[in-house]
C-alpha cells in the first residue's frame, strides 16, 4: 500500500501528539481544530504528567527536551486540607533523599504550544469547526473534505467523530457545577495565598463543596471552585440567582453561600479573584464505555473516554493513546487496508481494557470528594491519596495528619526503621535458599584438602579439583535462564520449592559418591539448584520488600550466602579436625540437605509476590500480601499500589499485542526476547545487569572461596580451613555492614567506594606472592611440603590483603549485582534477570575453571594483577552507566533507563 492520509480532528494535546507521531514515521496527516487560533480560549490550569504514560509519549514523540523548559518540577508542592485548614495529606516538590519527583507539572496552554509548535507550519488547519462526519467525509461550516483512509477523533467531550462511530455514546452531566476563577500576579496581588499554594496546588474540601488552587508559570493562580448540583443548567441566571459570567456577583454569591464559614486564607482565593470568571458543568461518559468497531474512524482521549479531571489522568491517559495508536498506525505501513483496520481495532480493544480501572478509580474520587461525609477524611480512608498525591507506591512522600494517624516514632517502626516482621519473616525463609549457595560454596574449598584418596582409589589433580568446582557453575548457568520462564509460569515460590529437592538429591549424591564422575553428578544437580534460586530469591524479595527496604533486604539474603560460607568453614573445620579422614568430608556435603529440608516445610507458608499474583489475575491475594508486608504505613494505599502494578501488567498485554503492528518486526522472531533486546531501555538494563553479574565473578572472589584452603595449605599455613574460616568471617561482617549501607549511601556510591579498595587488596596480594618460592607451584595437596620456611611475613600479608580485598568485594559486588530485578519493567524482570544470572554463572564457570592453571601459568603474582585490572576496568563502567537507583520504586528505577543511562 502506498502512503495512507490520516485526519485528525482536534489540536489538542492528544490529537497534536498523534500528528508528530505519524509525521516523524513519514505518514500524510491533517489536523482539523475548530478554533481559529491556538490562543483562542483559556486552557485551564496545570497538569501533572506521569512517567509510565505522559511522559512517556513526549519522550516518544522527541519533544521531551522542549518540555523540559516548560516543566515546573518545583511546582509538586500539594497539600489536601478542609475548609478548616486542617491538612490531611502534604507532599512536598523534593521527595525522599532530595531527589526531585518525577510528576512534573506544566501548563496547558504550554503543553499544547509545545505540541502545535513541532508540527510542520500548516498541518494544522485552523478555524475548521466540524459539524458532522459522513463516512470517510468530514463536513465542516465551510466546506468538506474527504479522501481520508482513516479519521481520528480527537475533539473532546461533544466528539462528532464519537456521534458518526456510535450515537447512543453520549456524555452524561456529573452532578458537578464548577467555577474558574483567577488571580494575575498572585505574588503582589495575594502575598499569603501564594505563600500557601508554595508554587504547587492545594485542595480543600468540605460537604460537596471544592477548591482547588494551582500555580501557573506566569505567576497566576488558577482556582476551581466545585460543587455538588443536579442541574446541568445551574449557571443560567434564572437558576443561580445572579449572573455566572460576571465576577463581583459570582465572587459575592460563592462568599455568601457556599463558603461563607470557610478559613479566611481560603475564602481568599476566591475574595481576591481579579481575572477570568467561567461557568461550567461536568461530564463524562459512563465507566467502561465501549463501542463496536467501525472501519476507517476512531477514537482517542476525552473523545474516546471522558473522565472528571478528580484523578489527573485524562491528559495522560489521551497521551498515552495517541502513542499507542500512533505505533500501530506506523506499524500497518505497507500491509493492507485490512491489516490497518485489524491494527485499529486491537488498539481500542486494548485502551477498552486499559482505561476502564482509570475511569473506575476517577468515579470514585468524585464521590469521595464530593458526595461522601468527612470528605477529605474520606478520600485518605479510601486508598486514593497516593494517585492524588501524584504517586502510586508505598515510599511516597506522605504527611497524614487524620485522626488516628500515627506519630514519627510509629512509623519509623514499619516505614523508614525496620521492615514488618511479616517481611522478615519472608526474606528468612527464602534467604535459606542463600545459606544453602554459601554453604556449597564453603564446604567444597574444605573437601578438596579433605578428600585424600576416597575418590576412586588416588589424589585429586588440579583438573579435578577445577572439574568439581567449576561444575557446579556450569549447571547453574544451563538452568538460571530456564528460571525465568518457570518462575514467570508456576510462581517465584514454587521454583524455590523445586531448588530445594535439587539440594537435597545433589547433597545425598556426593556424601554417597565413590568416584570422581559421581562426584561430579553431585555438583551438577547442586549446581541445577544453584542457578534456579540464585535467580528467583532476589527476585522475591525485590517484588515484596517495600521500597524503602528492598535493598537492605536483598544484601540480607546476601548475608545468608556469607553466612553458609562461614558455617561450612566451621564443618570443615570440625570434621578436618576431629572426625575421621575417610568419612568426615561425606558428612561436610551431606549435611547441606538439612537447610534444604527445612525450607521445603516453610515453603508452605510462604505467599506468593504480588506482582506476580497480580499477573496471575489474583488482585485480592496481591492487595492483602502487600497490607502485610507493609503493615500500617500501607493499609490505606495498598489498592493505589495494585493500580499501578495492574497498570504495568496491562502495559506488558498491550504491548504484546500490538507488537505485531511495530516498526520493530525484525524483532518477533524472538518471542518474548524480542523485547528484551529491541526496545533501548531494556537493552541498557540488560547490559548494567550482566556488566554487574559478570564483574562480580571476574574479579576472582569466588576463586578464593573455592581454593582458600588450597591457597592457604600452599603458602604455609598449619590449619588452611581454619584460615579460610577467618576470610569468610570478614565477608560476613562486611555484608552485614552493607545491609546500612546499600540504601542509605545507595548502590552505585557502594560500588565506586568499594572497588577501589579491591584492586587495593588484589595488587598488595600480588606482591605477597611476589616473595615467596613455591616448591610445587598451586598444585599441591595436603601431603605435599608448603612454601619454604621464612616467609611467614609474605603468608601474613596475603592473608591481611586478602581480607581487605574481601571486606571491599563484601560492600560493594558482593551485594549490589543481585540487586539487577529493580532494573527491568515487569515485562521482562523475570527474563532478563535470568539472563543477568546466566551470565555470573558463566563467568563464575571460567573463574572456577582456569582459577588454578592460571596460578601454574601466570604465576600467583599475575594472576591477582589480572583480576586487579579486570576490577580497574569493571570500576570505569560502573562510573559511566549504572544509575542510583536506592530509594525509588521497582517503576521509577525502570523509568531511569528510558532515554540513556540514567547517570546524573
Amino acid at each position: 500500500m502506498g502512503n495512507r492520509k490520516i485526519a485528525i480532528i482536534g489540536a489538542g494535546p492528544a490529537g497534536c501528539l498523534l500528528a508528530r507521531l505519524l509525521h516523524l514515521a513519514g505518514t500524510e496527516v491533517t489536523v482539523f481544530e475548530g478554533e481559529d487560533h491556538p490562543n483562542f480560549r483559556s486552557q485551564g490550569g496545570t497538569l501533572d504528567l506521569h512517567t509510565a504514560t505522559g511522559l512517556a509519549a513526549l519522550k516518544e514523540a522527541q519533544v521531551f527536551d522542549e518540555f523540559l523548559k516548560h516543566a515546573r518540577y518545583d511546582g509538586q508542592y500539594m497539600a489536601i486540607v478542609d475548609k478548616n485548614l486542617e491538612y490531611h495529606l502534604e507532599r512536598n516538590a523534593v521527595g525522599k533523599y532530595n531527589k526531585i519527583e518525577e510528576r512534573p507539572e506544566i501548563d496547558r496552554s504550554s503543553l499544547r504550544e509545545i505540541l502545535s509548535n513541532s508540527l510542520p507550519e500548516g498541518m494544522i488547519k485552523w478555524g475548521y469547526h466540524l459539524k458532522k462526519v459522513e463516512g470517510r467525509s468530514l463536513v465542516f461550516d465551510h466546506t468538506t473534505v474527504d479522501g481520508f483512509d482513516l479519521i481520528v477523533g480527537a475533539d473532546g467531550a461533544w466528539s462528532k467523530v464519537r456521534k458518526e462511530i456510535d450515537p447512543s455514546l453520549v456524555p452524561e452531566f456529573a452532578g458537578i457545577g464548577m467555577f474558574e476563577l483567577e488571580i494575575t500576579d498572585a505574588e503582589n496581588n495575594a502575598p499569603e495565598l501564594s505563600k500557601l499554594v508554595n508554587r504547587g496546588s492545594v485542595f480543600a474540601s468540605t460537604d460537596g463543596n471544592r477548591t482547588s488552587i494551582q500555580q501557573m508559570g506566569d505567576g497566576s493562580l488558577n482556582m476551581y471552585c466545585s460543587f455538588v448540583t443536579d442541574n446541568p443548567d445551574w449557571f443560567k441566571p434564572e437558576n443561580c440567582g445572579f449572573n455566572p459570567h460576571d465576577l463581583k456577583e459570582t465572587t459575592k454569591a460563592l462568599l455568601e453561600t457556599r463558603y461563607k464559614d470557610w478559613d479566611p486564607r481560603l475564602r481568599q482565593a476566591i475574595e481576591l479573584a481579579n481575572g477570568r470568571c467561567n461557568p461550567r458543568s461536568l461530564f463524562m461518559l459512563p465507566v467502561g464505555s465501549k463501542w463496536e468497531h467501525k472501519q476507517g474512524l476512531t477514537l482517542i482521549g476525552d473523545a474516546a473516554h471522558l473522565m472528571t479531571p478528580y484523578a489527573g489522568e485524562g491528559v495522560n491517559q489521551a497521551l498515552d493513546d495517541a502513542m499507542l495508536l500512533a505505533k500501530a498506525i506506523n506499524g500497518a505501513v505497507g500491509k493492507d487496508d485490512q491489516e490497518l483496520d485489524k491494527a485499529i481495532k486491537s488498539f481500542e480493544e486494548v485502551m477498552f481494557a486499559r482505561v476502564g480501572p482509570v475511569q473506575e478509580l476517577t468515579w470514585g474520587l468524585l464521590q469521595d470528594w464530593m458526595y461522601t461525609p468527612g470528605a477529605p477524611k474520606a478520600v485518605m480512608a479510601n486508598s486514593q491519596a497516593p494517585l492524588i498525591a501524584g504517586h502510586s507506591d508505598e515510599e511516597d512522600e506522605l504527611e497524614y495528619a487524620t485522626e488516628g494517624s500515627r506519630s514519627p516514632e510509629e512509623a519509623g517502626k514499619t516505614g523508614s526503621g525496620m521492615p514488618s516482621a511479616f517481611v522478615l519473616a519472608l526474606t528468612f525463609a527464602a534467604g535459606i535458599s542463600g545459606l544453602l549457595f554459601g554453604y556449597d560454596t564453603g564446604v567444597v574449598s574444605a573437601t578438596l584438602v579433605s578428600i585424600g584418596t576416597s575418590l576412586s582409589n588416588r589424589e585429586l589433580t588440579s583438573m579435578d579439583k577445577s572439574i568439581i568446582t567449576s561444575s557446579t557453575s556450569l549447571f547453574a548457568l544451563i538452568i538460571s535462564p530456564f528460571s525465568s520462564v518457570l518462575a514467570d509460569r508456576l510462581g517465584r515460590k514454587h521454583v524455590i520449592l523445586y531448588a530445594d529437592i535439587l539440594f537435597v538429591a545433589g547433597a545425598l549424591l556426593q556424601a554417597w559418591s565413590s568416584t570422581v564422575p559421581i562426584m561430579v553428578a553431585g555438583r551438577c544437580i547442586i549446581g541445577a539448584g544453584v542457578g534456579a534460586a540464585s535467580f528467583v530469591v532476589p527476585l522475591y524479595i525485590a517484588e515484596v520488600a517495600p521500597a524503602a527496604h528492598r535493598g537492605r533486604l536483598v544484601t540480607l539474603n546476601i548475608m545468608f550466602i556469607t553466612l553458609g560460607q562461614v558455617i561450612a568453614y566451621i564443618v570443615g573445620w570440625a570434621f578436618s579436625t576431629y572426625g575421621s579422614p575417610a568419612t568426615g568430608w561425606r558428612w561436610m556435603v551431606g549435611l547441606g540437605a538439612l537447610p534444604a529440608v527445612l525450607q521445603g516445610g516453610m515453603i508452605a507458608f510462604m505467599p506468593e509476590t504480588p506482582r506476580w499474583l497480580v499477573k496471575a489475575g489474583r488482585s485480592n491475594a496481591a492487595k492483602e500480601v502487600i497490607r502485610r508486608a507493609n503493615g500500617d504505613t500501607l493499609q490505606h494505599n495498598a489498592d493505589a499500589v495494585i493500580r499501578e502494578i495492574e497498570l504495568e501488567v496491562r502495559e506488558e498485554h498491550e504491548a504484546e499485542r500490538l507488537r505485531d503492528h511495530q516498526v520493530s518486526d525484525r524483532w518477533t522472531w524472538l518471542g518474548k526476547w524480542g523485547p528484551l533486546v529491541s526496545e533501548g531501555r531494556n537493552r541498557r538494563a540488560l547490559a548494567i545487569a550482566c556488566l554487574l553479574q559478570g564483574l562480580q565473578q571476574l574479579c576472582g572472589f569466588n576463586s578464593l572461596m573455592y581454593f582458600s584452603a588450597t591457597i592457604f595449605t600452599v603458602i604455609g599455613f598449619q590449619s588452611p580451613t581454619l584460615t579460610s574460616m577467618v576470610v569468610a568471617v570478614t565477608n560476613f561482617l562486611g555484608t552485614v555492614a552493607a545491609l546500612g549501607l546499600v540504601d542509605r549511601i545507595g548502590r552505585r556510591r557502594v560500588l565506586l567506594y568499594s572497588i577501589p579498595f579491591m584492586i587495593v587488596g588484589l595488587l598488595l596480594s600480588a606482591y605477597g606472592f611476589s616473595f615467596l618460592s613455591l616448591a610445587t607451584g598451586i598444585n599441591t595437596t595436603a601431603s605435599e611440603p608448603p612454601a619454604t620456611a621464612g616467609h611467614e611475613m609474605a603468608a601474613l600479608t596475603i592473608l591481611v590483603s586478602i581480607m581487605v580485598y574481601v571486606a571491599a568485594y563484601a560492600l560493594g559486588l558482593g551485594n549490589v549485582p543481585w540487586m539487577q530485578s529493580e532494573l527491568f519493567p515487569l515485562a521482562v524482570r523475570s527474563l532478563g534477570s535470568g539472563v543477568a544470572t546466566a551470565t555470573s554463572w558463566a563467568a563464575n564457570f571460567v573463574v572456577g575453571l582456569t582459577f588454578l592453571p592460571l596460578m601454574d601459568l601466570l604465576s600467583p603474582s599475575w594472576t591477582f594483577v589480572l583480576y586487579a585490572i579486570i576490577c580497574g576496568g569493571g570500576y570505569f563502567l560502573v562510573w559511566r552507566i549504572y544509575p542510583e537507583t536506592a530509594g525509588l520504586s521497582l517503576e521509577e528505577a525502570t523509568a531511569l533507563l528510558d532515554n540513556g543511562w540514567g547517570v546524573r
